[in-house]
């Protein structure tokens, strides 16, 4: 399913402040098994092991050690332990750069990388769940996030920003991972 971009943008720039998409809550929810404490969830999801206070806090659970069967348990990914999951470059035409090195078919993309498309250039990046990103001529995307959730049964954490030009993309089933695609906010026409 093709979802073009700028629909896209409007919904997120509507839903959070400028700047502020990759800063709104995002919750991995986890439902409990017998046996399940919050001092082992943290155990097994958080960076920080010993914090299982911040389970408690968001999830409203006055005794830490008895958590009924079933029971959604919120957690912040912002908290969570990850691995890297880069994004590969499926194909490129034309000039497409990130830095100073032009980018080629099987390059791996990681955190922090920057794609800058030319007049002529034009880039499918493959996601590691599955989801393709293309990006059109003149335009920028960084990417900003490229995680997988540990202990999630390859639960992703992605986040791209498109600072300028257009692309669109095709998101695998959404329930596996977390997407966000930021862009600037499309200009009204009168």
């Amino acid at each position: 399913m093709k979802f073009p971009i700028r629909f896209l943008s409007i919904v997120a720039v509507m839903a959070f402040p400028a700047g502020a998409l990759a800063d709104a809550p995002r919750f991995y929810v986890y439902q409990a098994v017998q046996g399940d404490t919050l001092i082992k969830l943290a155990n097994r999801f958080l960076s920080n092991k010993n914090d299982w206070q911040t389970l408690q806090t968001h999830n409203a659970l006055k005794e830490p050690n008895r958590i009924s069967v079933g029971t959604a348990i919120r957690i912040p990914v912002v908290a969570m332990r990850t691995d890297p999951a880069p994004a590969v470059v499926m194909a490129s035409k034309g000039r497409v750069e990130s830095g100073a090195e032009p980018v080629t078919s099987g390059m791996k993309l990681r955190e922090g990388d920057a794609i800058k498309t030319g007049d002529d250039g034009f880039v499918t990046i493959l996601l590691a769940d599955g989801s393709t990103i293309a990006v059109q001529a003149k335009s920028i995307l960084r990417i900003e996030r490229a995680r997988q959730l540990t202990n999630t049964d390859g639960v992703l954490d992605s986040i791209v920003r498109l600072d300028s030009g257009r692309l669109e993309t095709r998101a695998t089933s959404a329930s596996r991972k977390l997407l966000l695609i930021a862009s600037p906010p499309v200009p009204r026409s009168n």
